[in-house]
């Protein structure tokens, strides 16, 4: 089992004898993006589907997917969970996994504060006065114009889109559904997605459909309480 140095000592408790200890209950666990995908399934933009990606962009990147109405596991329950672990640059920096050159590593919201404050051009960029580096302020400074702001915010989309397009080659989905904070700037994020993912992924039947998660902060909640009902 792989913690990523989280929650090291969770190994070896019986979680199971914990909360019938406690109280007096079953107990089950699962990824909470595949949680989410479950709430936007029954919930949410994934309703009448049955093949489809969840892509949670928060702190990191999760990622779910449902094939034929069920959710994939794997034989060790990692399948469908790695697509912020496609590789997108072989020559890319290391990532918290053991890989190089993720979309994690090149593009996520933990890792995007060292990618402004590295570019070569960061004390001529106003986001040099900013508190706080994070994508609100990378969108609301692109969209002054600022060139260092713009440069690395399409570089970034151009990421998450190789990142969608091979998830898409592996699953073959209907459709794609994204969630986590960046996405209350979907108007900007979305089409720009959208045209990247239309461009670049071989779907000869068709396109992709990119849709904006229906329940930003509360999809995980929806499908734990359809998995619990599912499951009693």
């Amino acid at each position: 089992m792989s913690t990523n140095k989280k929650y090291e000592d969770a190994i070896d408790m019986d979680l199971t004898a914990w909360a019938k200890e406690k109280w007096g209950i079953g107990f089950c666990m699962e990824n909470d993006a595949r949680m989410a995908l479950l709430g936007e399934w029954q919930h949410g933009r994934g309703k009448g589907f049955n093949d489809f990606v969840m892509i949670t962009y928060g702190t990191g990147i999760g990622s779910a997917v449902l094939m034929d109405g069920k959710l994939l596991h794997g034989k060790h329950f990692q399948a469908g969970n790695l697509g912020g672990h496609f590789t997108v640059n072989y020559k890319g920096g290391p990532c918290s996994c053991g890989s190089f050159g993720c979309v994690e590593v090149e593009a996520a919201s933990w890792r995007l504060p060292s990618i402004i404050s590295e570019h070569p051009d960061f004390e001529k960029s106003s986001l040099k006065n900013e508190k706080t580096l994070d994508y609100k302020a990378l969108i609301f400074h692109a969209g002054k114009n600022d060139e260092v702001a713009k440069e690395i915010l399409e570089q970034c989309l151009t990421i998450y889109a190789a990142g969608l397009i091979g998830m898409i080659h592996a699953f073959d989905p209907e459709i794609i559904i994204i969630g986590g904070g960046i996405m209350k700037s979907s108007d900007i994020i979305l089409p720009a997605l959208q045209e990247k993912v239309d461009r670049h992924a071989w779907t000869p039947w068709g396109k992709v459909k990119l849709l904006k998660a229906q329940h930003l902060d509360t999809a995980a909640l929806y499908g734990a309480d359809y998995l619990v009902r599912s499951k009693v």
